[in-house]
């Protein structure tokens, strides 16, 4: 399918993510951790503790170098 996308739009540079988002792909080796959905579910025990913080008032992002 064929996108049709305005002259403006064409113009907008890439992000420098989207730029290293790309780059992985010349690497058959490296590991794609970037958007898309993942090809399997999400493991019970995951969900569980997800759900055990979040009831626990771990609602927000972490701080940078965690916890």
């Amino acid at each position: 399918m064929r996108q049709i996308c305005s002259k403006k739009v064409l113009q907008i540079s890439h992000s420098r993510i989207r730029h290293m988002f790309n780059l992985t792909k010349q690497y058959s080796n490296a590991v794609y951790l970037c958007i898309d959905e993942p090809d399997f579910s999400t493991p019970c025990f995951i969900i569980e503790k997800a759900y055990e913080e979040v009831k626990n008032g771990f609602t927000h992002y972490t701080p940078m170098l965690g916890y």
